[in-house]
């Protein structure tokens, strides 16, 4: 386990509620996905944001390379004063 910091790295997300982030592998043109540059249980910093609301989130995940999943680990700053945001349904970007 290390902790992880990287340049140019994107994902979406369409996941809900204030689980684990799943990724859709669907970074964009020029970045990197999240497993090219985290092995198993490496942390890293992350921010996402849905695409149609006001919901928004910073903080440190953990890194699942088995679920392609990021945990959050401490959220840092969001929408929901401070709190994991509970997230609606829509893309997410992370």
């Amino acid at each position: 386990m290390a902790h992880i910091t990287a340049d140019r790295i994107a994902d979406t997300t369409q996941t809900t509620g204030t689980g684990a982030y799943a990724f859709d592998n669907a970074e964009p043109t020029g970045y990197r996905d999240f497993d090219a540059v985290c092995a198993d249980a490496d942390t890293i910093y992350y921010s996402v944001a849905h695409r149609l609301l006001d919901q928004w989130e910073v903080g440190k995940g953990t890194f699942n390379s088995g679920t392609n999943t990021l945990t959050r680990t401490t959220v840092l700053a969001s929408s929901n004063a401070g709190s994991a945001v509970n997230f609606t349904a829509g893309i997410k970007d992370i």
